[in-house]
């Protein structure tokens, strides 16, 4: 990973996100092949009608879709002190998860960040591809690393954010914190799931949960679920 934007790529600054959508797109397609080829002698032997096997077959590709996840690498790099990467970052987030994020509605992310760099914060653009996922926001808050992930609004509910969570878990450690904080809506159920599932802290006190995470401990289970895993 490095702390510098790829370089402007003109018409590859497109190019590459569509064919990554259509090369998704291709494995959901090869894999319904596969197994429509598997059942459509059964169908047609059943129903012996080629309408039913059509809204068959376009349902397998529905169900594919929803229920196995093609993984494509994920990326990110620093954006600290970019507002023109963060505005437009933004202009893809609406107004409710831009409330879910800061806890207030905001209008103008850059009179925040303006804020939070000036007190030591860092922001992380996440990729896949060259396709922006989601802002990653670390401020130090005495001692421990205050952090907040905001995923655009299209690709919510697909399991980014419990990936980016587990990557940056892992990328604390390496910019100095043994433990991370964040203060998320009681209704934001979807943010408090993905704390649990990484086995953070959860507190909440009216309408405010404070989720933490003690990035040793979590360490020292990695490991002990390795010498499990080796132990023959």
């Amino acid at each position: 990973m490095c702390n510098e934007g790829p370089a402007e790529l003109g018409v590859g600054r497109w190019l590459e996100p569509l064919l990554t959508s259509l090369f998704i797109e291709l494995i959901y397609i090869l894999l319904s092949i596969k197994y429509g080829l598997i059942i459509s002698k059964y169908i047609l032997l059943k129903y012996q009608d080629p309408f039913t096997y059509i809204n068959i077959y376009l349902g397998g590709i529905k169900f594919l879709k929803k229920n196995v996840k093609i993984s494509v690498e994920l990326d990110y790099y620093e954006i600290t002190g970019r507002y023109d990467d963060v505005v437009r970052f933004y202009s893809a987030v609406s107004e409710e998860s831009r409330y879910l994020r800061f806890l207030a509605a905001v209008r103008d992310p850059a009179v925040i960040y303006s804020h939070m760099w000036s007190c030591g914060g860092r922001t992380f653009l996440v990729l896949e591809g060259r396709r922006p996922l989601a802002l990653v926001d670390v401020v130090p808050c005495y001692g421990e690393a205050e952090a907040g992930i905001v995923v655009v609004d299209s690709l919510q509910g697909k399991g980014y954010g419990t990936r980016i969570a587990e990557i940056f878990a892992e990328v604390l450690p390496r910019l100095g914190f043994t433990s991370v904080k964040a203060e998320i809506y009681r209704e934001n159920l979807r943010a408090l799931s993905i704390a649990r599932r990484l086995g953070a802290s959860v507190d909440c006190r009216g309408v405010i949960c404070t989720v933490r995470l003690d990035l040793r401990q979590r360490a020292l289970r990695g490991l002990a679920a390795l010498r499990i895993a080796a132990t023959p």
